[in-house]
């Protein structure tokens, strides 16, 4: 082992004293060169990749960078043009502020309050003429008056018929 080891050396130590005298680094094969292929993300295969893609869930125009317009109108869908939370792509009222439960329309009537005081059924109600009094009738055989600006009982009244109030006016 130790004649072969002294045989090689003696082959190859000419070789590395002549390259080192004149000047020359001895060579070392290259490392090659490792190639990779990466390709970036489309998850809505709009042809944007995902990291300039605004909408990446979403199929959209490049002009919008990546989001859609369903309806053409130049508004992107996924905005919420009038800022109540809901995306212009799911609000009925995309120019109007109003609620999820609506669609983000404003409901027509509103629930100012609960009138509590009937101990059964109301099976009737009526409002006067000049909507401050809403009276209520039911199957407790009662009728009761409430102011609608607050929302108290200003009056009770047991009916004399037997059994319910099924109309009042």
């Amino acid at each position: 082992m130790k004649i072969l080891f002294l045989f090689l050396l003696l082959l190859t130590a000419p070789l590395i004293y002549s390259q080192a005298v004149i000047g020359k680094k001895p060579t070392v094969a290259p490392k090659p060169k490792i190639v990779a292929e990466v390709k970036q993300k489309d998850s809505d295969g709009d042809g944007i990749t995902d990291t300039k893609d605004k909408c990446p869930d979403a199929y959209g125009e490049s002009k919008y960078e990546g989001c859609p317009d369903s309806n053409g109108d130049g508004i992107i869908d996924i905005e919420d043009t009038d800022g109540d939370g809901i995306r212009n792509i799911k609000d009925v009222c995309p120019d109007l502020k109003g609620s999820p439960d609506y669609q983000g329309c404003l409901p027509l009537m509103r629930e100012r309050f609960t009138l509590s005081g009937h101990t059964k059924r109301v099976m009737a109600i009526d409002f006067s003429p000049n909507s401050k009094l809403l009276v209520s009738g039911g199957n407790d055989n009662m009728i009761k008056g409430w102011d609608t600006e607050n929302g108290k009982c200003l009056f009770t009244v047991e009916s004399d018929r037997s059994g319910y109030v099924d109309w009042v006016k």
